[in-house]
């Protein structure tokens, strides 16, 4: 368990956005600020198609 806690480990967390969510609220300035300063990753998708639009670092 000590071993655990002495490692510097990255969790990749990522968010999945329906693509006319992020159109309509993560292009208000507040929004994107909050992601920027938090260095979240965003994964736009069509729900239709199944297929990612975007992916945001």
């Amino acid at each position: 368990m000590r071993f655990l806690l002495d490692q510097d480990v990255y969790a990749l967390t990522a968010k999945f956005l329906k693509q006319s969510t992020y159109e309509n609220f993560f292009q208000l300035k507040a929004i994107k600020i909050v992601f920027q300063q938090n260095q979240l990753l965003l994964i736009v998708v069509d729900i239709e198609s199944e297929m990612i639009v975007q992916w945001i670092n």
